[in-house]
């Protein structure tokens, strides 16, 4: 398999340093999950289709609005409640711009394996085209399979340092 190199990418810089892209695999977007939130070691997942951007997406598409149980004003209400209110304008401009030529080398989802299923994938990067891909009824897409560079104990032991860290210079 041949080495890619992450920081030729577009990708978040946090990515950049604390991982290592394993390759490409062309996966079923039902197979792809989003992570929720985590409750101790237990991560809540969803699939695209169960989300405010998947319905947003389809609602600006214009596609199927019988198929829609949630329509724009519940992706802006989401992102009100959690303080985005400038990513509405910046998906909607994603949506509208998009062609049905997803640049994936250069813009890659990103995923990990999901711990739990061994045919399922956790989005790490890539949520909103991630929607808008599955808004246009595409099935299968090409995401980037990444690993961390550090085991668990050793990203745990990082991230307090750095929490101590900030604490004692308050």
């Amino acid at each position: 398999m041949k080495n890619i190199n992450l920081h030729e990418k577009s990708v978040p810089e946090t990515f950049k340093k604390n991982c290592i892209a394993i390759g490409y695999k062309k996966i079923d977007l039902k197979n792809l999950f989003f992570l929720v939130k985590r409750i101790g070691q237990r991560e809540l997942k969803t699939s695209i289709y169960n989300t405010p951007h998947y319905f947003y997406a389809l609602n600006v598409l214009n596609i199927d609005s019988k198929k829609r149980p949630t329509n724009v004003e519940d992706y802006i209400l989401y992102n009100e409640r959690v303080s985005k209110i400038s990513y509405n304008k910046k998906f909607y401009k994603l949506i509208i711009s998009w062609s049905n030529n997803y640049d994936y080398i250069n813009y890659p989802i990103l995923v990990r394996k999901d711990f739990g299923f061994s045919s399922s994938y956790v989005v790490l990067d890539g949520f909103h085209r991630s929607a808008i891909l599955a808004a246009k009824g595409i099935n299968k897409i090409n995401v980037l399979i990444i690993n961390p560079k550090f085991g668990y104990f050793t990203r745990r032991y990082m991230y307090l340092r750095k929490r101590v860290s900030e604490y004692l210079h308050k």
